[in-house]
């Protein structure tokens, strides 16, 4: 309570207010009062030169400055939950993007060439993968198979069946109780100015049994004309092994290693 200024302060800058009936005209009580209001003003945003309509003050440091000039940081937000897969709904409410990407090859630094590239451990939180591949091998061949492994298991679990078209001839096939799944072919260094794309979806990949049979990929590449070294594929399989849900992938080359411009990206899809 300040000296000669013994009153109910106000409410809420908490200003000493005199007690007319007690407080000696000292001048100390209009002191406290005037250091009161200092402080209750200080404590006011100041609102910064030249702001307008839809813009709000952000503290910089050291002073209120435009958010024009200054963005608020999004962990200012109510509620911000510092995750990269999610984003903020209209409602208010933070949720897991449609789509999003889980891991990328060229963002976790593989370095190639490699023989295998394994992907980090992939969230759980959607209900779809898709997983975008350009690639090729340093394999002195024309083309080389692409394969792929789930959880990394390696026995003799996974079935497959394909359709290859190269230079205008289809090949159709299929493999049993193979130890990698079959996604596709990419070219090798007699087809140098060739890339190879593959589209791989896998359904359901949190599923607890395993049985992930909804894997088809599409596969493409080609030397810019239509000749022998143009190949398209079509693939589907599955693991029929308990495998639990799918939280790493396994991509390997069939005939040497994986070499630049390889990138592998793998999304989540749905919630």
């Amino acid at each position: 309570m300040a000296t000669d200024a013994t009153g109910t302060p106000t409410s809420p800058d908490n200003i000493p207010t005199f007690n007319v009936d007690v407080d000696a005209p000292s001048g100390l009580g209009s002191n406290a009062q005037m250091a009161a209001i200092q402080a209750a003003l200080s404590a006011r945003i100041n609102t910064p030169a030249g702001i307008v309509t839809g813009e709000i003050p952000v503290w910089n440091g050291s002073t209120w400055v435009r958010s024009s000039a200054l963005g608020m940081a999004p962990s200012g937000i109510s509620g911000y939950p510092s995750d990269p897969l999610k984003v903020l709904k209209g409602d208010g409410s933070w949720t897991k993007r449609g789509m999003a990407l889980l891991w990328d090859s060229v963002d976790a630094a593989v370095s190639l060439p490699v023989a295998t590239i394994v992907s980090a451990s992939l969230d759980q939180g959607f209900r779809h993968l898709r997983v975008v591949m350009t690639g090729k091998v340093n394999g002195a061949v024309s083309s080389a198979n692409a394969l792929m492994q789930l959880n990394g298991v390696s026995t003799t679990t996974y079935d497959y069946i394909f359709n290859t078209n190269s230079n205008g001839v289809n090949t159709a096939g299929s493999g049993a109780a193979q130890t990698s799944a079959l996604i596709g072919t990419v070219p090798g260094t007699t087809n140098a100015a060739a890339l190879g794309t593959t589209v791989v979806d896998i359904a359901q990949y949190t599923l607890a049994d395993g049985t992930h049979t909804a894997a088809w990929t599409f596969n493409s590449f080609n030397a810019g004309a239509y000749t022998a070294a143009t190949m398209q594929s079509v693939t589907g399989g599955g693991s029929w092994n308990t495998l639990g849900a799918i939280s790493t992938i396994s991509f390997i080359s069939g005939s040497g290693s994986w070499a630049a411009p390889t990138r592998i990206s793998i999304y989540g899809v749905g919630l």
